[in-house]
């Protein structure tokens, strides 16, 4: 073979190669994304969700999507900082050991999201990481009941509403995954 020859064999098998890199990392279009999202019972959160993280787009497998929507869900529950200082602010009132309620179930759900349920998923234990983050899912209506019970509003409805729908929409990801 001539080294022109080779040459051109070389790039041609860097250029198959490119090629065949590219492939895992294709970008999951906003149809899958419409799709996977349909299999739920919050399609529309679902969809808003998925499509606000810049991750979604590298989603290849609903696999991939259902691990986005956890780590959705596990941010959320940070928000537990903003709930404390809301508490200081309003400390001797009834609002502040409303809030400190709230703080502390946040603080339960992100040890319930961020190591038992990311745990079971790892494991392909679908149902049960499922279970974990329905259970996590109620935090948001438990603080907002709490605020309720003090006929107060809550400061935190939108954080509240965030977990409750989040973790519902994870939780249906979740289930897709449950091998029938």
């Amino acid at each position: 073979m001539t080294s022109a020859t080779t040459s051109t064999a070389m790039a041609l098998i860097v250029l198959a190669a490119m090629s065949f890199d590219a492939l895992p990392t294709a970008h999951a279009d906003a149809d899958f994304i419409s799709r996977t999202c349909r299999k739920t019972n919050n399609a529309t959160v679902c969809l808003a969700m998925l499509s606000a993280n810049p991750k979604s787009a590298y989603g290849t497998t609903e696999h991939d999507l259902t691990s986005i929507a956890l780590e959705i869900a596990i941010s959320i529950v940070y928000n537990d900082r903003v709930i404390a200082e809301l508490a200081e602010e309003k400390e001797g009132t009834p609002e502040e050991d409303t809030l400190l309620v709230c703080h502390n179930a946040y603080i339960g759900a992100h040890n319930d999201l961020d190591l038992q349920a990311r745990l079971a998923f790892e494991y392909a234990d679908y149902a049960g990481a499922s279970k974990v983050v329905s259970l996590a899912k109620v935090v948001g209506d438990a603080c907002e009941n709490a605020f309720k019970r003090i006929n107060k509003k809550s400061p935190v409805t939108g954080i509240d509403q965030q977990m409750t729908e989040h973790c519902g929409v994870t939780a249906d990801l979740m289930d897709v995954l449950v091998p029938k």
